[in-house]
Protein backbone atom coordinates (compact mmCIF):
# COMPACT_ATOMS: atom_id res chain seq x y z
CA UNK A 1 0.00 0.00 0.00
CA UNK A 2 1.31 3.61 -0.85
CA UNK A 3 1.81 6.20 1.94
CA UNK A 4 -0.35 9.10 0.90
CA UNK A 5 1.85 12.26 0.82
CA UNK A 6 0.33 15.61 1.31
CA UNK A 7 0.94 18.28 -1.41
CA UNK A 8 -0.09 21.95 -3.03
CA UNK A 9 0.69 22.37 -6.67
CA UNK A 10 1.05 25.62 -7.75
CA UNK A 11 1.97 27.80 -11.05
CA UNK A 12 5.32 28.26 -9.04
CA UNK A 13 5.49 24.93 -8.80
CA UNK A 14 4.91 21.37 -5.78
CA UNK A 15 5.15 22.42 -2.40
CA UNK A 16 5.64 19.65 0.44
CA UNK A 17 4.28 19.49 3.62
CA UNK A 18 7.13 20.89 5.89
CA UNK A 19 7.92 18.94 9.16
CA UNK A 20 8.03 21.96 12.40
CA UNK A 21 11.44 21.49 13.52
CA UNK A 22 9.86 22.65 17.61
CA UNK A 23 6.36 23.94 19.39
CA UNK A 24 8.41 27.42 19.05
CA UNK A 25 8.73 26.91 15.51
CA UNK A 26 5.19 26.57 15.11
CA UNK A 27 4.18 29.08 17.60
CA UNK A 28 6.14 32.28 15.98
CA UNK A 29 4.33 31.70 12.73
CA UNK A 30 1.02 31.69 14.76
CA UNK A 31 1.68 34.88 16.48
CA UNK A 32 2.82 36.33 12.72
CA UNK A 33 -0.63 35.16 11.12
CA UNK A 34 -2.89 35.26 14.37
CA UNK A 35 -5.54 38.01 12.47
CA UNK A 36 -5.44 35.78 9.55
CA UNK A 37 -6.28 33.20 11.88
CA UNK A 38 -8.32 34.45 14.65
CA UNK A 39 -9.53 37.94 12.77
CA UNK A 40 -8.66 42.05 13.23
CA UNK A 41 -11.14 42.32 15.85
CA UNK A 42 -8.67 40.32 18.48
CA UNK A 43 -5.81 40.69 20.68
CA UNK A 44 -3.69 37.71 20.90
CA UNK A 45 -0.89 37.84 23.00
CA UNK A 46 1.78 34.61 22.91
CA UNK A 47 3.25 36.58 26.02
CA UNK A 48 3.94 33.51 29.01
CA UNK A 49 1.38 33.77 31.94
CA UNK A 50 1.40 31.35 34.46
CA UNK A 51 -1.83 30.49 35.86
CA UNK A 52 -2.15 27.79 39.51
CA UNK A 53 -5.16 25.99 40.35
CA UNK A 54 -6.55 26.23 43.66
CA UNK A 55 -4.08 23.20 44.88
CA UNK A 56 -1.42 25.31 43.54
CA UNK A 57 -0.81 23.27 40.24
CA UNK A 58 1.11 25.72 37.85
CA UNK A 59 0.44 25.68 34.08
CA UNK A 60 1.19 28.18 31.20
CA UNK A 61 -0.81 28.52 27.99
CA UNK A 62 0.91 29.14 24.90
CA UNK A 63 -1.01 32.17 24.49
CA UNK A 64 -4.36 34.07 25.03
CA UNK A 65 -7.00 35.15 22.57
CA UNK A 66 -9.53 37.91 23.07
CA UNK A 67 -12.06 38.11 20.40
CA UNK A 68 -13.54 41.51 21.03
CA UNK A 69 -16.70 40.24 18.73
CA UNK A 70 -17.93 37.54 20.34
CA UNK A 71 -16.75 38.56 23.56
CA UNK A 72 -15.03 35.93 24.40
CA UNK A 73 -11.67 34.50 25.73
CA UNK A 74 -9.57 31.61 24.35
CA UNK A 75 -6.74 29.65 26.10
CA UNK A 76 -4.43 29.07 23.40
CA UNK A 77 -2.04 25.68 23.73
CA UNK A 78 -0.17 25.39 20.24
CA UNK A 79 1.07 21.23 19.78
CA UNK A 80 2.97 19.36 17.42
CA UNK A 81 0.76 15.68 16.55
CA UNK A 82 4.33 13.63 17.44
CA UNK A 83 3.75 14.99 21.39
CA UNK A 84 2.29 12.66 23.76
CA UNK A 85 -1.12 13.39 23.93
CA UNK A 86 -2.07 11.34 26.58
CA UNK A 87 1.33 12.50 28.62
CA UNK A 88 1.29 15.89 27.75
CA UNK A 89 -1.67 17.55 25.99
CA UNK A 90 -4.30 15.63 28.47
CA UNK A 91 -2.75 16.96 31.68
CA UNK A 92 -1.87 20.18 30.00
CA UNK A 93 -5.18 21.44 29.42
CA UNK A 94 -7.00 19.96 32.11
CA UNK A 95 -4.67 22.43 34.11
CA UNK A 96 -5.83 24.74 32.16
CA UNK A 97 -8.92 24.25 33.38
CA UNK A 98 -8.84 23.73 37.10
CA UNK A 99 -6.67 26.82 36.68
CA UNK A 100 -9.53 29.04 35.83
CA UNK A 101 -11.80 28.06 38.76
CA UNK A 102 -9.04 29.97 41.05
CA UNK A 103 -10.39 33.22 42.37
CA UNK A 104 -6.52 34.15 42.54
CA UNK A 105 -5.60 33.31 38.63
CA UNK A 106 -9.47 34.75 37.42
CA UNK A 107 -8.29 38.17 39.38
CA UNK A 108 -4.58 37.94 38.12
CA UNK A 109 -6.46 37.43 34.28
CA UNK A 110 -8.52 40.22 34.90
CA UNK A 111 -5.72 42.69 35.63
CA UNK A 112 -3.17 41.56 33.00
CA UNK A 113 -6.27 42.13 30.36
CA UNK A 114 -6.61 45.30 32.22
CA UNK A 115 -2.79 45.79 32.07
CA UNK A 116 -2.83 44.94 28.45
CA UNK A 117 -5.51 45.86 26.56
CA UNK A 118 -5.34 49.47 28.13
CA UNK A 119 -2.83 51.08 25.54
CA UNK A 120 -5.47 50.39 22.78
CA UNK A 121 -8.73 49.32 24.05
CA UNK A 122 -10.37 50.75 27.19
CA UNK A 123 -12.47 48.36 28.83
CA UNK A 124 -13.67 48.15 32.36
CA UNK A 125 -13.07 45.51 34.93
CA UNK A 126 -16.46 44.20 34.37
CA UNK A 127 -16.35 43.74 30.42
CA UNK A 128 -13.11 41.88 30.88
CA UNK A 129 -14.43 39.78 33.73
CA UNK A 130 -17.99 39.01 31.47
CA UNK A 131 -15.00 37.84 28.75
CA UNK A 132 -12.96 35.46 30.99
CA UNK A 133 -16.11 33.84 31.85
CA UNK A 134 -17.11 33.23 28.27
CA UNK A 135 -13.83 31.23 27.48
CA UNK A 136 -12.76 28.22 25.26
CA UNK A 137 -9.68 26.59 24.99
CA UNK A 138 -8.22 26.01 21.69
CA UNK A 139 -5.45 23.34 20.44
CA UNK A 140 -3.54 24.98 17.16
CA UNK A 141 -1.74 21.11 16.44
CA UNK A 142 0.34 20.89 13.14
CA UNK A 143 -1.48 17.10 12.03
CA UNK A 144 -5.45 15.90 13.51
CA UNK A 145 -3.74 12.44 12.76
CA UNK A 146 -6.07 10.02 9.93
CA UNK A 147 -9.55 11.27 10.95
CA UNK A 148 -10.59 7.48 9.03
CA UNK A 149 -8.69 5.92 11.96
CA UNK A 150 -10.98 4.06 14.41
CA UNK A 151 -8.81 5.15 17.36
CA UNK A 152 -7.70 8.33 16.38
CA UNK A 153 -6.08 9.65 19.15
CA UNK A 154 -6.57 13.45 19.28
CA UNK A 155 -10.18 13.21 18.64
CA UNK A 156 -10.13 10.62 21.39
CA UNK A 157 -8.40 13.44 23.86
CA UNK A 158 -10.80 16.20 22.58
CA UNK A 159 -13.68 13.96 23.55
CA UNK A 160 -12.64 13.64 27.36
CA UNK A 161 -11.72 17.51 27.48
CA UNK A 162 -14.65 18.11 26.03
CA UNK A 163 -16.76 16.81 29.23
CA UNK A 164 -14.85 19.73 31.39
CA UNK A 165 -15.10 22.54 28.87
CA UNK A 166 -15.06 23.93 25.34
CA UNK A 167 -12.27 22.62 23.62
CA UNK A 168 -11.65 22.92 19.65
CA UNK A 169 -8.83 21.96 17.18
CA UNK A 170 -7.20 23.81 14.53
CA UNK A 171 -4.53 22.05 12.08
CA UNK A 172 -2.03 24.64 10.94
CA UNK A 173 0.33 23.28 8.12
CA UNK A 174 3.09 25.01 6.38
CA UNK A 175 4.34 23.38 2.83
CA UNK A 176 7.54 24.19 1.61
CA UNK A 177 9.28 24.28 -1.94
CA UNK A 178 12.50 21.79 -2.01
CA UNK A 179 13.59 20.63 1.02
CA UNK A 180 14.31 23.57 3.31
CA UNK A 181 12.27 26.08 5.00
CA UNK A 182 12.15 29.14 3.00
CA UNK A 183 10.42 32.50 2.23
CA UNK A 184 8.42 30.93 -0.38
CA UNK A 185 6.03 28.49 1.89
CA UNK A 186 2.43 28.71 2.05
CA UNK A 187 0.30 27.62 4.85
CA UNK A 188 -2.81 25.66 5.20
CA UNK A 189 -5.25 26.13 8.32
CA UNK A 190 -9.30 26.92 8.76
CA UNK A 191 -9.84 30.69 9.47
CA UNK A 192 -11.47 30.68 12.79
CA UNK A 193 -13.55 33.93 12.65
CA UNK A 194 -14.60 33.55 8.75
Amino acid sequence: MKTEIPMIVTKEGKYNLYNYQSEKELEQMIVEHSSDIFGNNTYYSDTKKRIYSKAGAGTEPDGYLIDFDKKKLYIIEVELIRHSLYGHVLPQISKFITALENKKTYDKLVEIFQEELSPNKKMSEKEIKSIIDNREIIIIIDDIGDPREEHNKLFEVINILSKLAKVRTIPFQTYIKGENYSQDHVHSFRAFTK
